[in-house]
């Protein structure tokens, strides 16, 4: 509940944008510096993934300007299952009836900001919009396909 007593979780004006990002999650990276000038400078495959999230994103905007609302963002992450899995687990795996987490890098917080941060000046003016968040990282079988599913929601 907010400070006047409303359940945020139903107060939402609709999605304004809902993308999939596919591949295996990936966390923003810890800026570089250069030694020549000191100036930091964001990794390539950072950079390169931010930019995959900003053309998803600004398909899905479909030609809306970003919005000035605040936002609420649903990000879900599913990552493979590591390659070294022993049939047992597999097994397990198989029968599951609920989702297991992945407790393995990424972390989840900088997939968060590697999303939003592609986001940024395209679904919204600012990630500072964004006053809540939903977030999972789960395994995924051998045969279903690693992604990052993203939904971002006017808040009333």
């Amino acid at each position: 509940m907010n400070s006047t007593g409303k359940d945020m979780r139903f107060a939402t004006g609709g999605v304004l944008a809902e993308f999939m990002v596919p591949g295996p999650p990936k966390g923003k990276g810890r800026p570089r510096f250069s030694r020549a000038s000191g100036r930091a400078y964001t990794p390539a495959d950072t950079a390169s993934y931010e930019n995959l999230v900003k053309v998803l994103a600004s398909e899905a905007m479909d030609g809306v300007h970003p919005s000035t609302h605040m936002l609420h963002l649903h990000v879900a992450c599913y990552t493979p299952m590591p390659k070294a899995t022993s049939k047992k687990v597999l097994a397990a795996f198989a029968a599951r009836e609920y989702e297991w987490p992945d407790p393995k890098r990424p972390d989840l917080d900088n997939v968060i900001k590697a999303v939003t941060d592609g986001m940024n000046g395209v679904v919204y003016r600012d990630d500072s919009q964004i006053s809540s968040i939903l977030a999972s990282k789960v395994l995924v079988g051998p045969d279903e396909v690693p992604r990052v599913y993203v939904s971002v929601h006017i808040l009333l």
